[in-house]
């Protein structure tokens, strides 16, 4: 199960890289109005890579419930931590561009999807949570509403972090019982 988690990682950290790699390619090279929008196809499609691994590890944290596997609080953590310069550098990226005003006009009409595919990586995460969660809550080692808190901050950024954090701290104490 770690696995899809790396891969995740690593192919999230590609994105901002390609991008990166791209405006370069644009503001150096002085290229045509086509081959400007042509290059945005290889950060697009590791965008489109993110959101299946982002699915597939859905189904892994999802399959990992069902087979009793659930990774340690501390395990997603580290990966959560990992993630943690992917958005800085992604919110700066886009912050950026979005003032910069002849690539401001492309990017403006772009940001809802922007904001979603964040928070789509976001997710891929907190699966792994919500999944050891909910088999906590089905060995009544936490109650309906510790489940329904720690899955709300699940979902909501920065939160998600500090919350596995507090989670990792407790999973001695989940193993007591």
């Amino acid at each position: 199960m770690k696995k899809p988690l790396t891969v995740l990682v690593l192919f999230v950290y590609m994105v901002p890289l390609s991008l990166f790699l791209t405006f370069y390619q644009i503001f150096t090279k002085g290229m045509k109005d086509s081959f400007e929008l042509a290059i945005f196809t290889i950060p697009l499609l590791l965008m489109i890579a993110v959101c299946i691994l982002v699915a597939v590890n859905i189904m892994a944290a999802v399959h990992s419930i069902v087979r009793a596997q659930d990774l340690l609080f501390r395990t997603v953590m580290i990966f959560k931590l990992c993630l943690i310069p992917f958005y800085i550098v992604n919110f700066a990226c886009w912050m950026i561009a979005s003032m910069v005003f002849h690539i401001a006009i492309i990017i403006w009409p772009m940001i809802p999807f922007i904001i979603a595919y964040t928070y789509f990586t976001l997710l891929g995460t907190s699966a792994y949570i919500i999944a050891k969660l909910f088999s906590l809550r089905k060995s009544k080692i936490i109650t309906t509403k510790q489940f329904v808190l720690h899955g709300i901050l699940q979902i909501i950024f920065a939160v998600d972090v500090i919350d596995t954090i507090y989670l990792a701290i407790k999973q001695k104490s989940f193993n007591e019982y």
